[in-house]
Order: structure tokens, then sequence, then C-alpha cells
């Protein structure tokens, strides 16, 4: 087991993993990748939310929408919808 600290940003995953896992696959050693990470911040957006503003309480009831909206590539060809998303996300995260 190898376990690496959460990285800063999520969408700039460690690449030693990416390279580790590739070295045992090619060695034929099964292995599997878990993106604690991403666990971690399902887990805090879990929790309850502070919305004592006009933002915090649009981004905490538009949450589960943009969460879902991200697994769809139909958001990334609208920069504007996927700049609120994250950005709304990001606010619930803070």
């Amino acid at each position: 087991m190898s376990l690496t600290k959460p990285v800063v940003r999520p969408c700039e995953p460690p690449a030693g993993i990416a390279n580790l896992l590739g070295m045992l696959g090619k060695h034929n050693v099964r292995c599997r990748v878990l993106d604690a990470n991403l666990e971690g911040l399902m887990t805090l957006l879990r929790c309850p939310v502070e919305a004592d503003d006009t933002w915090s309480r649009r981004a905490s009831r538009h949450l589960d929408s943009n969460v879902s909206a991200l697994l769809h590539p139909n958001l990334y060809r609208h920069i504007d919808r996927y700049s609120r998303a994250v950005n709304d996300i990001n606010h619930v995260l803070n």
C-alpha cells in the first residue's frame, strides 16, 4: 500500500501515482488506485453549510445539480455555466 498526501488542486493529481501504476502494470503487478482526495471533498460537500448571504444560499441550494453537471460533457461546452458551477462549489467548500 502506498499513500500520498492530499493534493492541493483535485484537477492536478500527483504524477508519481500514474508513473507508479504504469510501472507496476508493466511488471504484471495487480494494483488499484483510489482517489481519496475526491472522496474527502465529496464528504466535505455533504456537511451542512452556514448560508448567511445570498451567494451561500444559492450555492448551497444548487450544490447537488452543480456536482452532477460536472459529470456531463455538455457542461464543458459552456464556459460560463462551467465557471458558475465550479465557483459555487468552491464557495460551499470555503
